[in-house]
């Protein structure tokens, strides 16, 4: 049977004007890999890779706003969904995008090296990615994990 490790943590969240606190955890496996340090008699080393169980959408993330504030879930849907139009729009006009206490979205790319500048052209341009830079407001949420060892059923 294989072991699973998760880290758990208590966090108050706010329901209809009333705190209550939450148990969470996130699960992981064990993770395998050839040792490529040199000079290590060790031919493997082990590390944890995250094991992803539930994945929440817009109507979960919407219904969770609804509860916790004043707004309908149409208000809620129609609002992020805006704001995935508006970042998208931002970013394509190559404006990073900074939200308070979330985070800062901006596009990426990546260019093949040549040694002439004079002959870099589009198709030396990787496709493109959406990256995220998390505020620390966001990352706090990582304080105060600990870990435990579980075995999976």
């Amino acid at each position: 049977m294989e072991k699973f490790w998760y880290l758990s943590t208590c966090l108050p969240i706010k329901v209809n004007n009333r705190y209550a606190i939450f148990q969470h955890a996130m699960y992981f496996k064990l993770k395998k890999q050839r040792n490529l340090k040199t000079g290590s008699k060790a031919k493997h080393i082990f590390s944890l890779q995250p094991t992803r169980r539930n994945k929440i959408g817009l109507d979960t993330i919407a219904e969770m706003i609804e509860q916790r504030t004043s707004l309908s879930r149409g208000d809620v849907v129609n609002t992020l969904i805006t704001l995935q139009q508006i970042i998208g729009e931002r970013i394509q006009l190559g404006e990073i995008v900074e939200l308070d206490h979330l985070g800062t979205f901006k596009a990426t790319f990546k260019s093949r090296g040549v040694e002439d500048p004079k002959t870099l052209t589009v198709q030396d341009l990787s496709p493109r990615s959406i990256s995220f830079l998390p505020k620390p407001e966001l990352k706090r949420y990582l304080e105060g994990i600990s870990y435990q060892i579980v075995q999976e059923e």
